[in-house]
């Protein structure tokens, strides 16, 4: 056992690999002759320090194992995702504040970029840190003159057809009513003003209906603006934007250094730091290689769709009949038999995480010409014959009868299951009515799907258990995905307002919860308690309710605002608030502060008032979350209670997994996004958020071909609102590296749909919607191979009457004598 080495993608499936070693080999050993019982008491025994992980936890293991070769203390703590994530923010506000001033910022600032707007590169050059990153040659702004005659004409032409007030402007209307703002605002001679108004025009289209004189906005349609794009708009905006990447590199770069350097002084390491240390450790130390060779002579690796390049390196390494030897990690031979590789090349969907399908095509070449061997399973113990006669049909056509570099060969799927007895079994499309917005649209959506699936488990759909008998359908059984995560709140409140358990993953922002938010105002509060935006923010939140003229009445009264001394004058109300906190301050600072953090939770009563609120599980577990973030705050060395309060309101805002307090007690139907649902099954599958068709822009590309090593094309985007980001500066050659990997993107959301597809063992449900909606569907290409509508039957319930709860005090207090004395009786010793 020890000679074994597993590693797989997340820790679940880790988790579950080790169950699944454990209960076969308990098995066999119940059965086997006395001459293996030995061996199989001994693999037992040596499972618990076996190497079945994730293969951050493997390159964690070769690192403690080899830590003076490693350059690492032998002691190090590995950080989580937020954390890591943490330490970046805190490193770039100190970068910003020690570069402030220097010529290169003032350059960046004279050039209409705000510095502060870099950390979107600073966070993909840390991402990668192992790429090179392409940039020009630093150089002065380009000369744009002869562009700001050029855009100059250009609104000569246009400007005067254009309505003095349109009520709804097209996009040429918009940039030119922007560009004239710009121009009296600052002038085209100003460059960054030039770019900006620029920038209106690159995207700009024309809605014929909004021009008084047709004839002239088909010429500004099909002649004017696109040869005025094409000839200035464009070109100018690449010039501008080349020139100015070297600088945000230059200027963002350095911050790497500081990270680094931070993280080892706190004896923590990233997850990217575990893959290239290993990876160095490794390569530069042949000693260790053939050590730890000899030790994992058996190397087992599932998920490997979804491996990086760097993981494939540490691979051969291992893995080399020449651990000794010099030259490339892939022209290195295997040793027979020590390498074993699982992974659907059709589900490698985790690019944006490195995860990258021309490594799997590339190991797998390098296997298979040193004589390895290609094992195609293609049978199908999950789904029922009419859900794979569906996924064959639909991917003989959305994937090619061959591979190529951005895509997956279609491979047809061949079920060992029966056609099962339920008539409720296949493929069904659940057609929505008619909506004039979005948000109607994913509202009747959330109420169709809640009332369907509350219909299923009152008894109208079987599915085969154990065994193989037929049960009835239960919430456990059911699983909704959506393809983006903006409609799992609206489906987890209309599946809960039907009395239906939910056990939701994926992710939100827990600030947004105004009871969270509060609690962050008051921890920021009790952490500053002079700090008179912070006190005025939880007094008037809804912890307290106070209203703005309850404090003016306390300010006129005499009152002062603050907690530091009790106040001898002021409205008696608040004055009976600040005393309170007051309190509550003296107690969280005579804890540490991740229990300060639970003691003021618990002392406010929030998490139990969410708790009885409608998806109160998830809602209570947002408290928890928060618990999380002190918890971060001392994982990178804010662990003081200050420190903490102020890392929680940094990023209580943020997007993360929630947390349910009461997941897993009543087997929830489970609600996530696409990507969460990775190795995941359910009889019964529920494709919703119709509206929310997959795809982003294209933000970056590494080019692992580039002779000399991996290069990597990073642009510097800013943030445009909530949903869009801006492209500040891009390297030379962007617009062809780009539309090569919008061919990688597209390709792995066609990945994405046979992901979805292939969750269903007995039902697939598939939302439908209608109209302009139809285009934007995130099943869009899912739902044109599907035949069947989805029975009315079930599609209109009513939400159940909520059960009313009379008070009965007499009964609360055995309760609470009955709690009471369990607890009692549980502390007495057992032993004498």
């Amino acid at each position: 056992m020890g000679e074994i080495a597993a590693v797989t993608f997340t820790r679940k499936a880790a988790a579950e690999i080790r169950e699944r070693v454990q209960n076969e080999l308990e098995r066999r050993l119940r059965s086997a002759p006395a001459a293996e019982q030995a061996r199989l008491e001994g693999a037992l025994a040596a499972l618990g320090g076996a190497a079945l992980g994730t293969v951050h936890s493997f390159c964690a293991r070769m690192l403690r194992l080899f830590p003076v070769e490693a350059g690492v203390d032998p002691s190090f703590e590995e950080l989580e995702e937020e954390g890591a994530e943490a330490v970046l923010d805190e490193v770039w506000e100190e970068h910003l504040d020690r570069e402030r001033g220097t010529p290169l910022f003032r350059e960046l600032v004279a050039r209409g970029v705000n510095p502060r707007d870099l950390r979107g590169l600073f966070g993909l050059l840390a991402e990668y840190r192992d790429v090179e990153p392409v940039t020009g040659d630093a150089s002065d702004a380009p000369d744009l003159s002869g562009v700001a005659r050029e855009l100059e004409g250009f609104l000569a032409e246009v400007e005067p057809h254009v309505p003095p007030a349109p009520q709804s402007p097209d996009g040429l209307q918009k940039a030119v009513l922007t560009a004239r703002r710009l121009r009296a605002e600052r002038g085209f001679a100003h460059a960054p003003t030039l770019v900006e108004a620029l920038e209106a025009f690159a995207s700009a289209g024309v809605t014929l209906n909004r021009w008084p004189d047709r004839a002239l906005a088909y010429r500004f349609r099909d002649e004017l603006l696109p040869a005025f794009q094409e000839r200035a708009v464009r070109p100018a905006l690449a010039l501008w934007r080349t020139r100015l990447h070297p600088l945000c590199v230059a200027f963002a770069r350095p911050a790497l250094d500081l990270a680094e350097a931070r993280r080892r002084a706190r004896g923590t390491l990233d997850y990217g730091d575990l893959l290239l240390l290993a990876r160095r450790l490794l390569r530069d130390h042949p000693d260790v290689r053939r050590e730890l060779a000899r030790r994992f002579r058996r190397i087992l690796v599932d998920e490997f769709q979804d491996t990086d390049p760097v993981q494939a390196e540490i691979l051969f390494y291992l893995a080399g009949d020449d651990p000794a030897g010099g030259g490339p990690w892939h022209a290195r031979p295997l040793r027979p038999g020590a390498l074993f590789l699982v992974g659907d090349p059709k589900q490698s969907i985790y690019r944006f995480r490195r995860g990258d399908i021309e490594t799997y095509q590339r190991v797998k070449g390098l296997v298979v010409a040193q004589g390895g061997e290609v094992l195609r399973l293609r049978r199908n113990f999950r789904s029922v014959p009419a859900v794979c006669a569906y996924v064959n049909r639909a991917f003989s056509t959305l994937f090619p009868a061959e591979d190529t570099p951005y895509q997956a060969a279609h491979a047809p799927l061949w079920t060992t299951r029966r056609p099962p007895a339920e008539p409720l079994s296949g493929v069904w499309r659940l057609t929505l009515p008619s909506a004039g917005t979005k948000d109607e649209m994913l509202a009747h959506e959330a109420r169709l799907v809640a009332s369907w699936v509350r219909w299923a488990l009152e008894g109208n759909l079987r599915v085969r258990g154990k065994g193989g008998r037929l049960r009835r359908a239960r919430p456990g059984d059911v699983l909704v995905l959506t393809r983006k995560t903006e409609s799992l709140p609206g489906l987890a409140a209309a599946l809960e307002a039907q009395g239906v358990p939910v056990d939701l993953t994926g992710a939100e922002a827990p600030g947004d919860d105004p009871l969270v938010a509060g609690v962050a105002n008051l921890l920021a509060a009790l952490a500053a308690p002079d700090d008179g935006a912070a006190l005025v923010a939880a007094l008037t939140g809804p912890l307290f309710g106070h209203s703005w003229q309850d404090l003016l009445d306390h300010r006129h009264s005499g009152g002062a605002l603050g907690i530091s001394s009790p106040p001898d004058a002021g409205h008696p109300e608040v004055r009976e608030t600040l005393g309170f906190l007051r309190e509550l301050r003296a107690e969280a600072l005579a804890r540490p502060p991740v229990a300060a953090v639970e003691w003021v939770i618990e002392r406010t009563g929030v998490a139990a008032l969410a708790a009885a609120e409608p998806r109160g599980g998830t809602a209570a577990g947002r408290f928890e979350t928060l618990i999380d973030l002190a918890r971060e705050a001392e994982a990178v060395g804010r662990s003081d209670f200050a420190s903490a309060a102020a890392h929680i309101a940094e990023t209580v805002s943020a997007a993360r997994p929630p947390r349910n307090v009461l997941a897993g007690q009543a087997g929830g139907v489970r609600l996530m996004n696409l990507h969460k649902a990775k190795g995941l099954e359910a009889p019964v599958v529920v494709l919703a958020g119709a509206w929310n068709r997959g795809g982003h822009p294209v933000r970056y590309r590494v080019d692992r071909d580039a002779g000399g090593g991996a290069v990597g094309y990073f642009p510097a985007w800013k943030r445009a609102g909530d949903w869009h980001q801006k492209i500040l500066a891009h390297p030379p050659g962007w617009d062809a590296q780009e539309a090569v990997e919008t061919q990688y993107r597209d390709a792995e959301e066609r990945r994405l749909l046979y992901v979805a597809a292939t969750r269903a063992g007995q039902v697939l449900v598939i939302s439908r919607p209608q109209g302009k909606a139809a285009s934007g569907s995130a099943w869009k290409e899912l739902l044109e191979f599907v035949d069947d509508e989805l029975p009315p039957a079930g599609l209109d319930l009513p939400p159940p009457a909520r059960r009313r709860v009379d008070p009965d005090p007499r009964g609360e207090r055995r309760a609470v004598a009955r709690a009471v004395g369990g607890l009692q009786r549980a502390a007495a010793p057992t032993w004498t």
